[in-house]
């Protein structure tokens, strides 16, 4: 875990609104990663401070797969892009925290249309090595697609975390309290809400 994550940072201060950010951010992952088809199961979720700039963490199964298929990926940008999407809703306001999950999240999208063709609207192989040498009007083609695959993902999974809203708070709020969770107390707290049931296909 230290290895990954870094030391904790027991003693780094934040306000008490840095703290609820950081609870409902964590929060929006580890539900995403809990109710979406296809997405790795949560077996922790921490809002101490580690390493060199996480104010938190959640953590997923590890799953040492030499294939990912195209759900397994829309999956994990859904999940990426939960934390933004949970200040959205139960802050109503966003933060920087979510910068890293975006580029991360892009970086997904764009792979899936050129190194992996698994768009359904594309089905062009682009060389992203020697992507300086593609075309203005391929180049568009590529980041309307990447944008139009996160928009797509972001509003779904913003809806199933409206639909459990009110769970999700109770949640959040026993998180700022005891600043962890794993495996078990996660299982216990997200029980009534369905594992595995979303599919943003």
């Amino acid at each position: 875990e230290y290895i990954i994550l870094g030391l904790e940072k027991k003693n780094y201060y934040l306000t008490d609104q840095e703290k609820t950010t950081v609870c409902y951010h964590e929060m929006g992952h580890a539900f995403l990663a809990h109710i979406l088809k296809s997405a790795t199961r949560p077996v922790q979720i921490s809002a101490i401070p580690r390493g060199a700039a996480a104010l938190g963490y959640t953590l997923s199964e590890n799953q040492e797969k030499k294939l990912k298929t195209r759900n397994e990926i829309i999956a994990e940008i859904g999940v990426l892009c939960g934390g933004r999407i949970a200040e959205e809703i139960f802050l109503n306001d966003i933060s920087t925290g979510a910068s890293d999950d975006f580029e991360k999240a892009t970086n997904l999208a764009r792979g899936l249309i050129m190194r992996f063709v698994m768009s359904r609207e594309v089905r062009q192989v682009f060389d992203e090595d020697q992507s300086y040498k593609i075309s203005e009007n391929s180049k568009k083609i590529v980041e309307e697609q990447t944008n139009k695959v996160i928009n797509s993902i972001y509003i779904k999974c913003k809806e199933y975390m409206e639909k459990y809203k009110s769970e999700i708070i109770v949640i959040a709020e026993k998180l700022k309290s005891q600043e962890k969770m794993y495996k078990e107390d996660i299982e216990k707290n997200f029980k009534n809400i369905p594992e595995n049931s979303q599919s943003l296909d």
